[in-house]
């Protein structure tokens, strides 16, 4: 973390630096926790914003159509007077750095996964576990529970706001081994990212984990640096891995959730009126992103199997029953209430 806060800090400074020379960069310019960030007085009154979004992921990944989307119907709603605009790929830094130019106000939004999420408040973040929660309806009930309003407090100390969550489908794993029961895991090269409970529950299964940059993943399945890998049916067909994965297996192990994590700072600024605007086209980019999700699976889906890509249903019940049987060295970390309140949530 402390070496993703350093990158952050350094990255932050050569946006001042491009932003400085080049009025057409596709460099944001740093901006104030002041929300001083291209604000100018025209002459129809009120002040005029340019938003600088940022995603690790690719242009088609629904959550960068999201932000997209927010850039749009915030000109729109403003009368052009508040702009906005989405940079992806990675090309702002890796998931947790652009998390952090976000937390310091170099930029505005970012979209955050369980992973990073993990890094920002642990002893909060029980969604991580696999096989802990069942289905979407749970983790909602835990988000709109205590243990949401937990970690919205965390990211309210971080200077994050997080106005609501999209299900991007459940993790599932892909392999060039046929994996029907934990035993076939045994030796297996699995890519994961660095999140310690997913690290730890796959070594218990029998998996060898290799954490790896969610860019570099293609590369290492086609080279053989890992065997397998795993992520909702929507990343993976983006990401092309039916040109180096035989098996999607169902493994179903983690509910998977994003959220755009805005800055708080320059939220709090804002006059009420603007501040409506922008909350407003926050979460209907929030529920856009999630249609597309929900549109998007079956069409993924498909498109894998066609190019050869063979979906492999399984009993889970022997892979979650390996996984959560250490669960006391999973949680921790916790809160001292926090495994109480998931069994509450995941009880029906």
């Amino acid at each position: 973390m402390k070496k993703s806060i350093a990158l952050a800090i350094i990255g932050c400074m050569l946006l001042v630096i491009a932003g400085c020379v080049s009025s057409k960069s596709s460099t944001p310019v740093s901006v104030s926790a002041s929300a001083s960030i291209s604000a100018a007085t025209p002459a129809s009154g009120g002040k005029s914003y340019k938003l600088v979004f940022a995603t690790s992921v690719s242009e088609k990944s629904p959550e960068t159509q999201g932000l997209i989307h927010l850039g749009k119907i915030l000109e729109e709603r403003s009368n052009g007077r508040i702009t906005g605009e989405a940079f992806y790929g990675g090309s702002l830094g890796s998931e947790a750095e652009i998390v952090e130019q976000t937390r310091t106000g170099a930029i505005h939004a970012a979209v955050a996964a369980w992973d990073t999420w993990d890094l920002l408040a642990s002893e909060y973040t029980p969604w991580v576990v696999p096989y802990l929660y069942k289905n979407s309806d749970q983790v909602l009930r835990s988000w709109e529970g205590k243990t949401g309003d937990a970690m919205r407090e965390e990211f309210a100390k971080n200077n994050l706001l997080c106005y609501g969550l999209i299900f991007r489908g459940n993790r599932q794993l892909t392999s060039n081994k046929l994996i029907e029961k934990p035993a076939d895991l045994v030796g297996l090269k699995l890519r994961l990212p660095q999140t310690a409970a997913w690290v730890k529950v796959w070594t218990q299964l029998g998996a060898m984990p290799t954490t790896i940059a969610t860019a570099e993943v293609f590369s290492a399945l086609q080279t053989g640096v890992v065997d397998a890998q795993e992520n909702p049916i929507i990343s993976n067909n983006q990401k092309g891995l039916q040109e180096v994965q035989k098996y999607t297996v169902m493994t179903n192990h983690i509910v998977d959730f994003i959220g755009y994590l805005v800055c708080k700072p320059f939220i709090d600024e804002l006059n009420a009126e603007d501040r409506a605007l922008v909350e407003t086209a926050i979460k209907d980019a929030t529920a856009y992103a999630q249609e597309l999700y929900k549109e998007q699976e079956a069409e993924a889906r498909a498109a894998m199997e066609k190019a050869g890509m063979k979906f492999v249903d399984i009993d889970v019940a022997p892979f979650k029953e390996k996984a959560l049987a250490n669960i006391d060295s999973l949680k921790g970390n916790w809160a001292d209430w926090v495994y109480d309140e998931a069994l509450n949530d995941t009880a029906n």
